[in-house]
């Protein structure tokens, strides 16, 4: 019913994709070998042992510790992020040189197994948002955006969100392992778990009872079957890409 602004490219890097998948694996496996450390922490580089955000501890050069690639594959998307802004606003030469050069960014992995999902959240401290699919494939689950139009039809709209409304607000992409995917900080998204993918999907008659419009920011986990294999997880590396306005682009001398 609405489009919304993202750009997705399709096979993007694929020479960086066994080692990010085998250097997050192995870093899962160590993080949940780890007694008494928290949910969040296994699952999500970005916080640590206590489930504590690393943007709080200070400890965020942490986030791709041990994953090789990590470098290299955001020097490629800050390449790509810089095409997708110059689609929306004017970047002069020198702004251009600078952001190639260096754009503050924060980055984080991912680990998910099929019954883990991440209710619908933002990330509007960013001037862009990038996913990088490590791994994902046929049986694992989508990422969903909604418009943010939708909060405005929601709550004028008289009587309870349907089915029908909340499909006409929402787009599914199913990415797939090597695909990019960039998009502008206000859009909010979930990351669905196989109970709701299949919900969706209209596969199953017991679907989960999830407020797919919930303004949670949590993993959440339901009784699908897991993998055993940690290599066989859904992976992705997020990298949010600094407020144009915040970062230092002085002119050169």
């Amino acid at each position: 019913m609405f489009d919304i602004p993202y750009l997705h490219i399709k096979n993007f890097a694929p020479d960086l994709v066994a080692s990010l998948n085998e250097d997050i694996s192995k870093e899962y496996d160590r993080r949940i070998a780890l007694p008494n450390t928290s949910n969040m922490y296994k699952k999500l580089s970005v916080y640590d042992e206590n489930g504590i955000h690393t943007a709080r501890t200070g400890k965020s050069h942490l986030n791709f510790e041990n994953i090789t690639k990590a470098p290299e594959l955001e020097n490629r998307i800050r390449l790509e992020a810089i095409k997708y802004m110059k689609q929306l606003c004017s970047l002069g030469p020198i702004q251009e040189k600078l952001l190639t050069e260096s754009w503050v960014n924060y980055g984080w992995w991912s680990c998910f197994n099929n019954s883990d999902s991440y209710e619908y959240h933002a990330h509007s401290q960013f001037q862009l948002v990038t996913t990088y699919y490590v791994h994902n494939e046929e049986e694992h689950c989508p990422i969903s955006f909604k418009n943010p139009i939708g909060t405005l039809l929601e709550g004028w709209c008289p009587g309870a969100p349907t089915r029908e409304f909340a499909e006409a607000i929402e787009t599914v992409v199913e990415p797939q392992t090597g695909d990019l995917m960039i998009w502008l900080p206000f859009l909010e998204h979930y990351v669905m778990n196989k109970q709701s993918y299949e919900a969706w999907k209209g596969t199953t008659t017991n679907p989960e009872k999830t407020d797919r419009l919930s303004q949670q920011s949590a993993v959440t986990e339901s009784n699908h079957p897991d993998f055993i294999n940690s290599m066989d997880c859904r992976k992705s590396i997020t990298i949010g890409y600094q407020k144009i306005s915040q970062q230092n682009l002085r002119y050169l001398k």
